[in-house]
């Protein structure tokens, strides 16, 4: 129907499968459609997908002729049909709209239990089914849980509309923030145990509605609401997205820290979100932000008597001055916070016990003492295996790879990361298949297997640039920059290398041991090759390179 009212033939399967995409973001609604249509003779796909993200859309006039006025618009023809709704289904439609993507039946009933008479979905959303206000996403649906969305415009309009009842529109925004508040506290417990995997499954499917509660609790100054939710997403930002947990987080803490004498178990919170932030700080090389706020966690955790996050706060301001080659000060806040961490009991001991061997490890294998490194990686694996773990496991073994590799052991290093990669694959964890993908590529790299080398190597920096994580993304560019030497594409080798060291002067982040381990002899092999001016030449315009420069340098290797 698309491309009869757009009167075009098209004949390259890339743009046809674009306009099948295109067509079924519109739902299928015939009167979307032909608006969209009609402008396709002069705009691209990306142009119309652009017209659909817009605000005005659902205001864009029928260019056709001689058709009803209820039909001009799709604002018209909304209008039109939600006047055709029974009183209780237009209220019905109303709260529904604020729902972001989709929704199960559980969700729904939260916000219209009170206008039903019967509390089964199907019941009470049957006559918007019919009438296509609601429609069933089938691909997000589950036969234990359907769900249910709205078409963008439709939604569009129920808000506008909803809008004009201040106090009531805030109410159904809060009931809705209330609801997922709820669901993610029950996930976070999950994510605790050993159902992390259907746990970071399910909060994926709520995605759009968890971060719009978020928002609310922030937009409306509920700080207590805002850190419970914050805290709980910890762990589901950690495997999916850094960037975007870390903007989160910089909001809640916005909200101003609880004053001294405030209930307890809000300092403590505000402590863990510190905490959980602070993580991802690294991730983006703020370092000195993240020291302050493992710092302010630490503060939170004396405070309140709180061993375990003490602890915790010590641990992870370890790995700040592991980023800064501040060994001897890692290695005795690994210590201090092992000390605390075998006065506990229970998961926390063991966890903690865990990250502090796995951190030792790491102190270890910079001092290239690869026996000592791979004795506290396996004890960090033996306090895990008492909860059964593999997700946390696969971190592990994902540091042995590199200290195989490094130790000589190209072998033992390609088994770690493929059980890594493995299990970051079944836990859909980003962070492990970026680090699984980084170390593969040198091991294929030292094996004389460039293609698989750099195909490795641009799947770790394009999965680190998808999660906001910028330290994989530089080691990805220098693995390819390594690519680059060993295939004597030497001016591209140093160029590249060049821009990683601009860009790691810049965050005050310095190269680790095991970092130029990895890259230093294929990087020589580049120099013996090239001549003082021509090293000279591709160092100056690697320092004048961006980082998206050199990314798109790197994919031509």
């Amino acid at each position: 129907m698309f491309l009869d009212r757009a009167q075009q033939e098209v004949d390259d399967p890339g743009i046809r499968q674009d306009i099948i995409e295109l067509t079924e973001s519109l739902m299928g609604l015939p009167l979307a459609i032909e608006l969209v249509a009609a402008r396709a003779r002069t705009s691209s796909v990306a142009e119309l997908r652009k017209l659909l993200r817009s605000p005005d859309f659902i205001r864009l006039e029928n260019l056709m002729q001689d058709v009803p006025d209820r039909q001009r618009s799709l604002q018209r023809a909304i209008g039109w049909s939600f006047d055709l709704l029974e009183p209780a289904q237009q209220k019905v439609f109303l709260r529904l709209s604020v729902f972001e993507g989709s929704w199960t039946e559980r969700a729904g009933a939260a916000l219209v239990g009170d206008l039903v008479d019967s509390r089964l979905a199907i019941e009470w959303m049957q006559p918007l089914l019919d009438r296509r206000f609601v429609v069933r996403d089938e691909e997000r649906a589950s036969d234990r849980q359907p769900r249910y969305s709205i078409f963008f415009a439709m939604r569009d309009y129920g808000r506008h509309r909803l809008a004009q009842d201040v106090e009531h529109e805030r109410r159904v925004r809060a009931m809705h923030a209330d609801f997922y508040r709820d669901l993610v506290e029950g996930q976070g417990e999950r994510m605790a145990g050993r159902d992390r995997r259907d746990a970071l499954e399910e909060l994926s499917l709520d995605h759009e509605n968890i971060h719009a509660a978020l928002r609310f609790f922030v937009e409306t100054a509920d700080r207590h609401s805002a850190l419970r939710v914050a805290t709980m997403l910890d762990g589901y930002w950690w495997s999916r997205n850094y960037a975007e947990g870390y903007a989160h987080l910089q909001t809640v803490l916005g909200l101003g820290q609880p004053a001294v004498g405030s209930e307890g178990a809000e300092r403590l919170l505000w402590g863990k979100v510190c905490l959980a932030a602070g993580k991802l700080a690294i991730r983006q090389f703020d370092l000195e932000e993240a020291s302050s706020l493992f710092t302010a966690a630490a503060d939170a955790g004396r405070a309140e008597f709180d061993s375990g996050l003490l602890a915790l706060s010590l641990e992870r301001g370890a790995l700040v001055d592991l980023e800064l080659n501040r060994y001897e000060q890692a290695y005795a806040a690994l210590t201090e916070a092992q000390t605390i961490y075998e006065t506990l009991g229970g998961r926390t001991r063991a966890e903690g016990m865990a990250d502090c061997e796995d951190g030792l490890g790491l102190v270890a294998s910079e001092r290239r003492d690869y026996a000592a490194a791979d004795a506290h990686f396996e004890r960090a694996l033996g306090f895990y295996a008492e909860y059964s773990d593999p997700q946390l496991s696969a971190w592990v073994r994902s540091d042995q790879s590199q200290v195989a590799y490094l130790n000589g052991d190209p072998l033992m290093a390609r088994v770690h990361a493929e059980y890594a990669q493995h299990v970051g694959r079944a836990y859909e964890d980003l962070g492990l298949l970026t680090w699984s993908a980084n170390s593969l590529g040198h091991i294929a790299a030292f094996q004389g297997d460039l293609d698989a080398a750099r195909n490795h190597f641009v799947e770790s920096m394009t999965l680190a640039m998808l999660q906001g994580n910028l330290r994989p993304r530089l080691r990805a560019l220098e693995g390819l920059a390594v690519v680059a030497a060993r295939s004597q594409q030497d001016e591209s080798a140093l160029i590249l290398l060049s821009a990683v060291d601009r860009e790691r002067k810049h965050r005050g982040l310095p190269r680790a041991v095991s970092e130029t381990q990895l890259i230093g002899s294929a990087l020589a092999s580049s120099r013996s090759r090239l001549s003082e001016l021509e090293i000279k030449r591709a160092a100056d315009i690697g320092m004048l390179t961006s980082l998206d420069q050199a990314t798109e340098l790197a994919r031509e290797v």
